[in-house]
């Protein structure tokens, strides 16, 4: 609907004189307010469209970082577990590189070799369990981050809905003040039409009464005029035939 034009209408209103210039300019004023405050459905349809676009922006976003955290973390595990499968193989190839050779240089040193191999194993074996360790670590690291990503995920959602509730009571509360505002318009213009009705009806009513009264002592006067005249002709019986003429003339 386009807007209202309020020169326009003040002009319309000071017509025939209904209204003075600075009722008339107040009157379009109101009515300019009250057609730039109102919502039409469309608007309601366009907040409503507005307001679901950013809950799922905001949706995507979560999503697409989750997804991005879930990723590096199973890119850091995948990597720390190549590097580690990597250290090993490169220890147990240089074990086996040295416990061949001193196999074939020193045959009768076995027993301390495979001492020393021993002490190496076990220093293996409390190495992978720290790895394993820091493995459990890492792990628990992760779940606690992902339990505190859901909670966050949580809390938006509950904040999201506690603002989309606000706005509906706000949109609520305007609606009601604005149809309270055409209401009470609307009561105003209903009075004052009713008012130029009755001055209209009383003006038509006073004027009606001054030309019946206008008329009534015209025709007084004429006939006074005629009986006056008829006396002053029939004074003698000369003037008789002027008498005769002059009615004939008046009267048709």
């Amino acid at each position: 609907m386009p807007p209202i034009d309020t020169l326009k209408a003040a002009r319309r209103l000071q017509e025939d004189g209904t209204f003075s210039p600075e009722q008339a300019e107040r009157i379009a004023e109101v009515l300019a307010d009250a057609d730039a405050i109102s919502v039409t459905k469309a608007d309601l349809n366009e907040a409503e469209s507005r307001l679901s676009a950013q809950i799922e922006e905001t949706d995507e976003r979560l999503t697409a970082q989750i997804k991005e955290t879930d990723e590096r973390l199973t890119a850091q595990i995948e990597e720390t577990e190549a590097r580690l499968n990597t250290r090993i193989d490169n220890l147990g190839a240089r074990l086996d590189a040295r416990i061949g050779n001193l196999e074939a240089r020193f045959e009768e040193r076995f027993a301390s070799v495979e001492s020393r191999i021993d002490n190496l194993e076990a220093r293996f074996e409390e190495r992978f369990t720290s790895v394993e360790s820091r493995i459990d670590n890492l792990e628990a690291r992760f779940e606690e981050r992902f339990t505190s990503v859901e909670s966050r995920i949580d809390n938006l959602e509950t904040q999201l809905n506690a603002r989309i509730d606000s706005l509906e009571a706000q949109f609520e509360e305007r609606f009601a003040s604005i149809e309270s505002r055409i209401d009470s318009l609307e009561a105003r213009f209903e009075e004052r039409f009713a008012m130029i009705d009755r001055r209209f009806e009383s003006l038509e009513a006073t004027f009606d009464a001054r030309l019946q009264a206008q008329s009534e002592q015209l025709s007084k006067q004429l006939e006074q005029m005629q009986t006056r005249l008829l006396q002053w002709m029939l004074g003698g019986f000369g003037a008789v035939a002027a008498t005769v003429s002059l009615l004939n003339y008046l009267f048709g």
